[in-house]
């Protein structure tokens, strides 16, 4: 694990995610954009600020495929339970329908039975 980044590197490093679109999670392309937009002379402070970079840009990059692990599994859970549900309301309907053609055998046999005498 590194050291803390001084509230410089980090400020920085802040301005220049904003400002430039065309930082990625690789430290040497990082390096070189550091180098065109700033005026940093110094190796050291450079290589600080495209390492903060770089490090801001592949925890995002987790973050946003963690939140898509997440969407995919919550779709996964509803359709599971869209699934389900559509079982049991079959079930339900099912059973009602044996339940309205016994009625209708009782209602016959009633009638048949009452006619007859």
């Amino acid at each position: 694990m590194g050291t803390v980044k001084p509230r410089y590197i980090k400020r920085l490093g802040q301005q220049l995610l904003r400002d430039v679109q065309a930082f990625t999670d690789d430290f040497e392309l990082n390096k070189k954009l550091v180098t065109e937009n700033t005026n940093i002379e110094s190796k050291g402070i450079r290589n600080r600020v495209a390492g903060y970079i770089t490090h801001k840009k592949k925890r995002t990059q987790e973050e946003a495929e963690e939140v898509e692990e997440l969407v995919v599994e919550a779709a996964a859970e509803v359709e599971e339970t869209k699934e389900a549900e559509e079982v049991e309301v079959a079930a339900e309907v099912e059973e009602t329908k044996e339940v309205e053609e016994t009625k209708e055998v009782e209602e016959v046999e009633e009638e048949g039975k009452g006619g007859g005498s």
